[in-house]
């Protein structure tokens, strides 16, 4: 269980669960997870950053921003993440199966309404010719030259904290690169240094 708890997709849905809750208590009337319906992704609309451009438009096709109007969505790619997230949020609450408009029951993301919803969006960004965003690859040989240049840094300090700082993060990026995980996880992990007497030949 606390594995669980520790991985970055449990993470990441805690978070959108606080975000959520906090959302659906700032809607007038009583609005909690076991009451709320499919219309729960507007909470999300505005946080959009991806410019899909109108048919005609002299920026379809193009990556970032312009002052053309056209409006700011979520990519269908994040939309799809949330539903996912929101399942498994409704699934924890006992909200499960397809949703009943008629009854109020079953699991409010597993509507046909959102399924959709996700499709159109879709289909709307993909004739906008927009294409999802990846990340730069951060190959073998950047990490080499990396580590070169804070041992050069390691080697031309003789301040302890300075160098606590260098081989840190030298450690941080190996273990980030290596381990396949998000960088974010293993910077959760407490670590303090000795600082005392033997501090200056640390490292």
């Amino acid at each position: 269980m606390n594995f669980d708890r520790a991985t970055s997709y449990t993470k990441q849905k805690d978070s959108l669960r606080k975000e959520f809750e906090t959302f659906l208590r700032s809607i007038r009337g009583y609005v909690t997870l076991e009451t709320v319906t499919p219309l729960f992704l507007v909470f999300k609309d505005k946080e959009g950053r991806t410019q899909v451009h109108r048919n005609g438009c002299t920026y379809i096709g193009q990556k970032g921003r312009f002052g053309c109007g056209c409006p700011l969505r979520l990519s269908h790619k994040t939309v799809d993440s949330y539903v996912d997230k929101l399942r498994a949020i409704f699934h924890s609450t006992e909200r499960d199966g397809e949703w009943d408009k008629r009854l109020g029951l079953g699991n409010p993301a597993a509507d046909k309404s959102v399924k959709d919803l996700l499709r159109l969006i879709t289909a709307e960004q993909l004739q906008a010719r927009i294409t999802p965003k990846q990340a730069a690859p951060f190959f073998v040989d950047k990490l080499t030259q990396l580590c070169l240049h804070l041992d050069r840094k390691l080697q031309g300090t003789e301040n302890a904290l300075d160098r606590f700082v260098i081989a840190r993060d030298q450690a941080y990026f190996k273990l980030a690169f290596f381990s396949g995980d998000r960088p974010g996880d293993p910077g959760q992990v407490p670590f303090q240094p000795d600082l005392g007497k033997d501090a200056k030949g640390w490292g």
